[in-house]
């Protein structure tokens, strides 16, 4: 069955599953500030690069076209590490979307930054004004979930 975006951003019986990548390198996570259209998340930081899944793609086409996207890269699907689902009800973003949570270590590959990505920032440690959905990713990577 396909529903129209635009339904699924407000209606609560379907989820939409979202790819989520936190992308690290020499033990360091890439952080920024979302620039992007979902307009609920711009106060927040995040370190997950992922977005909606366009028909007729599967999650693993969209997370690599996201990727892409936002950061320049070409990924080798072998490094992919996948570590779980986000499935939270706190927020009315939350209520509509899945995350799933991967990890990708780009290790010296430069990175070109899209649209959407504003004040990249390479850190150890979460702080102050992160996404739900990144708090969790980050327990999740870290073996804290």
């Amino acid at each position: 069955m396909y529903l129209e975006k635009a339904d699924l951003e407000t209606d609560p019986r379907f989820r939409q599953a979202i790819p989520y990548v936190v992308v690290t390198s020499d033990g360091m996570t890439l952080s920024y500030q979302r620039k992007g259209s979902e307009d609920r998340l711009h106060a927040f930081r995040s370190i997950g690069i992922g977005g909606h899944v366009e028909e007729p793609e599967t999650v693993e086409h969209g997370m690599l076209r996201e990727l892409r996207e936002e950061i320049g890269i070409v990924v080798d699907i072998e490094r992919i590490k996948w570590h779980g689902f986000i499935l939270l009800s706190e927020t009315e973003v939350d209520k509509v979307h899945m995350g799933v949570v991967y990890s990708y270590d780009v290790g010296d590959q430069e990175l070109h930054f899209g649209e959407e990505i504003r004040d990249p920032q390479w850190i150890d440690m979460l702080g102050d004004r992160y996404e739900p959905w990144s708090i969790e990713a980050w327990k999740m990577i870290n073996g804290q979930a």
